[in-house]
Parts: structure tokens; C-alpha cells; sequence
């Protein structure tokens, strides 16, 4: 099996030893020094203007959010067309929302918000109770200008 290099960047908790020079694939993150629009427009806009770079991924409502503001300000970068950066998030706010309905954002991941709250209370009651507690799946799906609007996750999304 051949296997590519790649190098991670941008953030030294996660960064490796590969070179940039000598990988196939570079992955830079971006992690804003503030909380703040301005701080996460900061950051995605270093992102979008690199000449190369061919995706992004918001890893939370922030950073989607980061990005669509960022892409406005740079007159339209990301989109699901091939000349575009393809943008992907997590979460599901209502820019993000609109930003798949508009083919922005090629999609995004949600939870399961309802099934996060069930099992918290679940697990709550087993360690009152004194019997053991352990991780629990709680859910994620896909979704897309596709599905967007469809009954099963509608009921997962949140403005």
C-alpha cells in the first residue's frame, strides 16, 4: 500500500513532522487567538486567500460561521462548483443552514440533540444511582441541499 504524506500545520498541538515541502496533502488549521467574528473572519480569510487550497472545514458552528463571513468579504470563494473551494461544516446554525440551501457549503455534519439530552439524563440517573456511567454514541448525520428539509433532519437542526 502506498501511503502519502501529510503534513499538519498551523497549530502546534496538532502539527507533525512531515514538511510541507515533501507532502502530497498539507492540512493547516486555524485557530483564532479570540472568540470573536472578527478573530474567526481573521483566520478563515488566511485560509481562502491561499491560491492552492482546494477545501475547508468549519469544526463547529463558530468556525462555519468563520467562514461564510470570511468568503463574503473575499467576493465569493467557496461554493460546490468546481472552480470553487469546497467548504464543509459542523453544526448547524441558520447562515450555515442557508449557506447549503444557497450551494455555499457543500454540506455540513449535525448531532443529535434530542438523543444528546436523552442520554445525558440516562446517564445522570445511573451515576446517582451508583451503577457505572460510560461513553454513549449519541449521533451525527449528513446533510445537504439534498436532505436539507427533509422531516428526519429538520428535527436535528437548530437556528
Amino acid at each position: 500500500m502506498v501511503r502519502e504524506k501529510i503534513a499538519v500545520t498551523g497549530h502546534d498541538k496538532f502539527r507533525n513532522d512531515i514538511q510541507e515541502k515533501d507532502a502530497k496533502v498539507v492540512i493547516e488549521l486555524r485557530v483564532p487567538a479570540e472568540v470573536t467574528d472578527a478573530a474567526g473572519k481573521t483566520e478563515a480569510q488566511a485560509l481562502l486567500e491561499k491560491s492552492d487550497i482546494i477545501c475547508v472545514y468549519g469544526s463547529n458552528e463558530y468556525g462555519a460561521k468563520s467562514i461564510i463571513n470570511a468568503d463574503d468579504g473575499l467576493g465569493g470563494r467557496i461554493g460546490i462548483t468546481e472552480d470553487k473551494v469546497i467548504a464543509i461544516g459542523f453544526d448547524s446554525g441558520a447562515l450555515q443552514q442557508d449557506a447549503i440551501r444557497n450551494e455555499r457549503f457543500y454540506g455540513s455534519v449535525t448531532q443529535n440533540p434530542v438523543k444528546i439530552g436523552y442520554e445525558a439524563v440516562s446517564l445522570a440517573v445511573k451515576a446517582a444511582k451508583g451503577e457505572p456511567a460510560s461513553d454513549v454514541d449519541t449521533g451525527v448525520e449528513w446533510y445537504n441541499k439534498d436532505n436539507i428539509d427533509s422531516q428526519e433532519i429538520q428535527e436535528l437542526l437548530y437556528q
